[in-house]
């Protein structure tokens, strides 16, 4: 190793530590480029190694981002892959997932070394809220990692995350991923759709839109005619062979299709190039069908549906101009519905298709009922066999008939010789009728073939016509019960809901609950048993039973079922809250705890004159009976059924038929409940829902202001086992205040009435009201644990400037704080918070002078003290082997600026370093050495001018000798 570089890496080695943040980052800087311009085959001193190493490890917790950035950048060169204990990796896996810098996060997905332990590292930055880190993380994945290397469970979650992520710049990353993919396959989309499991992942959840997603990204960038050109699955017929049906390829074809058909009338030509006709394509259904055999096999059969879906969902491309394909398309949908190889889940996509052919909703029900009638009472052939008892019988007596006959025959003959032709006409008539009973005797025998009618009661025939006509009311259009629809009420759906199957019950309370969207009677005289079956049955039924109630409740408001319950309640039938024998039912809240709730439209129910109050008291308590019952399954053990009730609970509040500052409170509590961190759907539509219903209006932003302190309380008050307990206050705080600012409401409001709600907002900030409550609370007990949270959140609320009324007031708060207030971060807050109090009333009034009390002159609002410098490393180590160290191309070195986009070309599995030769002594080329002079001439000036006005290290050290042991620095690979 020549002797300037150990020299200025031993210098710069004793500089890291420097007070200046400039200094620690210019060390940093200037050993990363010195290592990165190193050749393949450079080679430094295991001492200098291991020095470099300590103290970039050291700089990874540097308090400075950019030092941090470039000490990550340094290590890069460090880090040993083959070491599943290497520190340099442990280092990285921390600050990929910890490090609260997203440049810092983004220079470790760069540069860290691609192994089967760090790739999960990275899957899991996709999920990171940074775009530009999200995007790196998906260059990355495209550069360095194969599709061979990932589960099938991460490929679908990376294309699901990436192509529907909100940034472009994502999205764009995320398609070159699916690009390298492509190519893996060399370009065949079957195998690829093969490699993402497209068979058993389709009714996966959000995999049935990402499917369309990954094929579109792969269409979008290739002409029309270039895409039809290479699809080479087709026949003479333009369909697939029945032999070379496939999942991937049905699927292809679908896609394809209906590609084409979004682009356009001017790309119809390349769709009549793989599109059948109709004719051609119904045979082509037809035989399929027929070439289906009932599996027992639930695989072959979960293929076979999917298969079918497809093949249905490509018939919405087709051109039905034509009224005989039309008629013998139609013809086939109602013969598939019929048919014993249709299952319930192929009815949607049949029923959707059958829908788009009839022209009446009305026909489309009869059509229904025909088929549910056929379904449930088929013709049957039945054959009738005699029993052996019998047909002796029947045998015996054919004998006498015979023999009878034979005598008379020849009685017969005899008359005719002696010319009595009386007789001979009586014989000939009873040889007639032997004939006739020997006729009929003979027929009797023969085994019988009769056709009825058979009742079907067994589930999958049930469960298959309850699907139609559920699938049949979410697809029409329809405002009214039909007498066919009411006759099917009576005599499927109801006695479904009462059936001991848990899966006809489901597909029953669906159907019922359609039912009553099409009709308020129904809704009202149902509404009581969906809330006993919400309580009482399996919990598929009980997600899907709430499903409906929401959607009754939503649609007609609470207010339309009072009189129906009530009645029910005068009657003395009790509801589910009051019946608490079962030990399923939760305990429903008291009426204290939903007194603040208050019912939209109340105001439009008849109610008697002569006894107002009675019948507005008995409304509240049916209305608040109602939502106990509903906010109390929140806490059900049940994930599937909390999600429900939030979901449902938050699209009532967003409607406004519920307004309630509890069950908002109720709402923000389980969002940050530790305990509901995996349901990813709970806090997904929570999420979502309050800033939606924040900055709705105004009226929404009070009763998240109502909602603050109640919110605060109950965290406070929680017990330390709760899960409550371990929530971050000062977060769900600084939330609730984004909330309430009214600049928010301002920017979210429609144009046209901005400038009329202006003024309203601004003279009601709520910021006010919720400052008073703050202040109050901290006065009430100064020496609280929670006063620090509540000081904090005083600086952030925008307080009015032109309401000087608020302002005096206060102000005397903020005096009466800092009498009782005594810890010093609490003081800091609250003399910021003052101040701020009494330049507002300066700008008010400025001729008045204000007179500050209490006010340390030698309070410094600003912080400018540097943290305490980190302990440093170990001194006087031993000396380790010598280990092969990873190549410069191994890793991807971060630049100054920018992170580099690299071509997609390497499709390896993993990236694995070369071996490095062992060396026996010091050998750096002189070239290099030179070369290494020549470029850090202007910055070791800079280094050694910043570096005279801070004390050097005393500390000089002993060097110790290599003894011929170097360490090899190796190349990116």
């Amino acid at each position: 190793m020549p002797p300037l570089l150990h020299k200025l890496l031993s210098y710069l080695l004793q500089c890291h530590k420097a007070n200046n943040k400039a200094i620690r980052f210019r060390v940093c800087q200037i050993i990363n480029k010195l290592l990165k311009d190193m050749g393949d085959d450079a080679q430094i001193d295991t001492d200098i190694y291991e020095k470099i190493k300590e103290c970039m490890l050291d700089r990874l917790r540097d308090i400075t981002p950019v030092v941090r950035i470039q000490a990550v950048i340094a290590l890069g060169r460090l880090q040993e892959p083959n070491d599943e204990k290497c520190p340099v990796l442990e280092g990285y896996h921390f600050h990929i997932g910890c490090d609260p810098n997203s440049n810092v996060r983004q220079a470790v997905i760069q540069t860290m070394a691609i192994t089967r332990k760090t790739v999960p590292d990275m899957i899991e930055r996709t999920k990171d809220v940074t775009d530009l880190v999200r995007k790196q993380a998906y260059l990355t994945l495209a550069e360095k990692v194969s599709i061979k290397s990932l589960k099938i469970k991460q490929r679908v979650w990376l294309l699901q995350s990436g192509l529907k992520d909100q940034s472009d710049s994502v999205k764009a990353a995320a398609a070159k991923l699916l690009q390298a993919w492509l190519r893996t396959y060399g370009g065949n989309v079957l195998e690829l759709l093969s490699a993402l499991d497209a068979e058993n992942s389709m009714d996966e959840e959000g995999f049935l839109e990402t499917r369309e997603l990954v094929m579109k990204t792969l269409f979008k960038k290739v002409p029309a005619e270039e895409l039809v050109d290479k699809f080479e699955l087709l026949n003479e017929n333009l369909v697939i062979d029945l032999d070379k049906i496939t999942c991937e390829s049905v699927f292809y074809w679908r896609s394809l299709c209906q590609y084409l058909k979004s682009l356009g009338p001017e790309e119809e030509e390349y769709l009549d190039k793989i599109l059948p006709t109709t004719s051609v394509y119904s045979d082509f259904i037809q035989k399929w069908m027929a070439s289906i055999e009932v599996e027992e096999d639930i695989k072959k059969c979960c293929i076979q549906e999917l298969i079918t879906t497809q093949l249905l969902e490509l018939a919405s491309v087709l051109d039905f101009s034509d009224s005989a394909g039309r008629k013998s398309f139609q013809k086939l949908l109602q013969d598939m519905l019929a048919s014993d190889k249709v299952g319930h889940r192929l009815i949607k996509p049949i029923v959707v298709g059958l829908i788009s052919l009839v022209a009446s909703n009305e026909n489309v029900l009869k059509i229904a009922a025909e088929i549910i009638s056929e379904l449930q009472h088929p013709l049957t052939v039945v054959d009738e066999s005699v029993s052996a008892e019998e047909r002796r019988k029947n045998d015996i007596k054919i004998a006498s008939i015979r023999v009878e006959l034979n005598q008379l025959r020849e009685e017969l003959e005899d008359c005719v010789k002696q010319q009595e032709f009386a007789r001979a006409a009586e014989i000939k008539a009873k040889v007639s009728e032997l004939d006739a009973a020997k006729l009929e005797l003979l027929e009797s025998n023969q085994p019988k073939v009769n056709e009825i009618r058979e009742e079907r009661t067994d589930s999958d025939t049930i469960v298959k016509c309850l699907t139609i006509i559920s699938e049949i009311l979410t697809e029409i259009m329809h405002n009214h019960i039909s007498p066919t629809l009411k006759s099917l009420m009576d005599s499927l759906i109801i006695p479904g809901v009462a059936n001991e199957d848990p899966e006809i019950r489901n597909v029953a309370i669906r159907s019922l609950g359609l039912c009553c969207l099409l009709s308020k009677e129904e809704a009202k005289k149902h509404l009581l048993l969906f809330l006993q079956v919400s309580h009482m049955d399996h919990e598929p039924v009980r997600v899907m039973t709430l499903k409906v109630i929401f959607d009754l409740l939503h649609i007609y408001g609470i207010e339309t079922f009072l009189n129906e319950l009530s009645n029910e309640d005068e009657g003395g039938s009790k509801t589910p809250a009051e019946n608490q024998d079962n030990d399923d039912i939760p305990a429903v809240e008291s009426r204290d705890d939903v007194d603040e709730t208050e019912i939209a439209d109340t105001d439009k129910i008849d109610a008697p004159e002569v006894d107002v109050e009675n019948m507005a008291e008995k409304t509240s308590r049916v209305a608040n009976n109602i939502l106990s019952i509903l906010t109390g399954l929140l806490d059900n053990e049940s994930s599937g059924i909390r999600t429900v009730c939030a979901e449902g609970l938050a699209k009532l509040q967003l409607a406004g038929r519920v307004t309630s500052a509890r069950l908002f409170s109720r709402l923000i509590l389980m969002w940050y409940n530790p305990l509901t961190e995996d349901d990813r759907r709970l806090r997904h539509c929570l999420g979502t829902f309050f800033p939606l219903y924040a900055f709705a209006g105004r009226e929404n932003q009070q009763i998240v202001e109502e909602s603050f302190m109640q919110t605060l309380k109950t965290l406070f008050k929680a017990p330390v086992n709760s899960p409550l307990a371990r929530v971050n206050i000062g977060s769900v705080a600084d939330f609730l205040v984004q909330l309430t600012n009214y600049r928010h409401l301002l920017e979210n409001a429609q144009q046209n009435i901005l400038t009329a709600q202006q003024n309203t907002v601004e003279e009601n900030n709520l910021h006010d009201s919720i400052a008073v409550n703050v202040c109050n609370e901290i006065i009430s007990d100064p020496n609280s644990f929670n006063v620090k949270v509540l000081c904090e959140i005083l600086p952030a609320l925008k307080i009015s400037i032109d309401n000087g009324c608020i302002l005096k007031d206060l102000k005397v708060l903020s005096e009466k704080m800092f009498q009782g207030v005594k810890e010093k971060t609490c003081v800091k807050h609250l003399e910021k918070f003052r101040l701020l109090i009494i330049n507002n009333l300066r700008r008010l009034n400025p001729e008045v002078e204000i007179q500050v009390e209490n006010i340390d002159p030698g309070a410094n609002l600003s912080i400018t003290t540097n943290p305490p410098e980190s302990a440093g490393g170990k001194k006087g180590g031993k000396k380790t082997k010598s280990r092969k160290l990873l190549k410069s191309t191994d890793v991807s070195v971060l630049g100054d600026s920018t992170l580099n986009e690299s071509e997609l070309l390497d499709n390896n599995v993993f990236l694995s370093p070369m071996p490095v030769k062992k060396s026996k002594g010091r050998r750096v080329a002189k070239s290099v050495a030179a070369d290494c002079v020549t470029k850090l001439d202007d910055l070791l000036e800079d280094v050694v001018g910043e570096s005279q006005s801070t004390p050097a290290s005393t500390a000089k050290g002993k060097q110790t000798s290599t003894k011929g042991r170097t360490k090899a620095l190796s190349n990116k690979s």
